[in-house]
This record gives C-alpha cells, sequence and structure tokens, in this order.
C-alpha cells in the first residue's frame, strides 16, 4: 500500500474531551467494580462460597462493560442526528 503522505492528527485535535473522561472513567470502573463485588459479596452475601462471588464480580464486569456501550451507541445516534441536522439547514 503506497504511502499517502499524510501524517495523523496529533491526539490533542480529533479527540474530544469528553471522550477520553469517559474512557479513563469506565476503565477505573471496570478495574474496581468486580474486584470490590467480589470481596463484598463473599463476605456478606455468599458466606464465603468463592464460587458464586466470582459469578458476581463477574456479572458486575459485565454491566460496566454493557453501559459503556451503551453511552457510546448512544454518543453515536446523538452525533448523526446532529449531523444529519446540520445537513437539513
Amino acid at each position: 500500500m503506497p504511502a499517502s503522505g499524510k501524517m495523523a492528527a496529533p491526539p490533542s485535535q480529533g479527540i474530544e474531551q469528553g471522550v477520553l473522561l469517559k474512557l479513563f472513567t469506565f476503565a477505573v470502573l471496570m478495574a474496581i467494580v468486580p474486584i470490590s463485588t467480589y470481596f463484598v459479596t463473599v463476605q456478606h452475601l455468599w458466606n464465603g462460597n468463592t464460587a458464586y462471588a466470582a459469578l458476581s464480580a463477574v456479572l458486575a464486569a459485565n454491566i460496566v462493560l454493557g453501559g459503556y456501550v451503551y453511552l457510546a451507541f448512544a454518543e453515536d445516534a446523538a452525533s448523526k442526528a446532529e449531523v444529519q441536522e446540520k445537513k437539513a439547514q
């Protein structure tokens, strides 16, 4: 594939700050929520049953991931609607 001679835009251009904040927030949530869910449920909900606590942590991780995917699709739909609105004017 021949080189086009164009360079990619620097990270400060083209990437909205809100997108990076959302990514950072969900990355932190993916680190904290499943681990804390495991330890809280193993002691207080499942009375030492580590298998059920692990399943609870997996469910919590999937909920966080699902929330990120939902917000990403909602943001994409909103930006597409905004582009359509600008084209209509």
